[in-house]
């Protein structure tokens, strides 16, 4: 008999804490090198591959704008996190994370995490597809309700931050719900 998979643990064990704390008091605003490795620790602690979660750096998304049929425009978020299927076509967006780079304002990259929301809002996806903005220290999520809803990105109001409890418990949520 096949044993349940293991769930994620509920906080982040120290040694990656430690590491977050010591980019953030060396950066003001981190390379985006190490947001972006640091990030794939996290992500890949709370959706396993155990649990059949995959964290996918920067994936390529494709899509045609209505406005012009024949161009196809790519979409490169720096993670998406899916529950996979057998078949990849199968599988179900759970949640697209982009950080911010230090070239880019918050505005742009505000507007790029919305894009890969509202292109994955017709895709298969978890029931509440989840965004996350990394600005250093700071987590901002994004999130499209209910499929079937409007593909309209809502921001959710708390402040996360990338070492902060309450953002480990919203990842370790998401992972339970998925």
């Amino acid at each position: 008999m096949a044993q349940a998979p293991i769930p994620p643990p509920a906080s982040m064990p120290a040694w990656l804490t430690m590491r977050w704390e010591n980019v953030m008091t060396h950066y003001t605003s981190p390379p985006y090198q190490a947001s972006r490795d640091l990030l794939n620790a996290t992500l890949s602690l709370y959706f396993t591959v155990e649990r059949r979660f995959l964290v996918d750096p920067q994936p390529y998304f494709f899509f045609q704008p209505a406005s012009d049929a024949s161009q196809k425009i790519g979409l490169i978020p720096a993670f998406t996190v899916v529950k996979a299927a057998a078949k990849a076509q199968d599988d179900t967006l759970v949640v697209v994370v982009e950080i911010k780079r230090e070239d880019v304002s918050m505005e742009t990259a505000r507007r790029q995490l919305t894009d890969y929301l509202v292109y994955a809002a017709g895709k298969q996806r978890a029931a509440t597809l989840n965004g996350f903005l990394v600005a250093g220290d700071v987590v901002e999520r994004h999130y499209l309700p209910a499929a079937g809803s409007a593909a309209v990105p809502v921001q959710d109001p708390t402040d996360y931050h990338v070492t902060g409890a309450a953002f480990y418990q919203l990842l370790y949520d998401i992972s339970m719900r998925n």
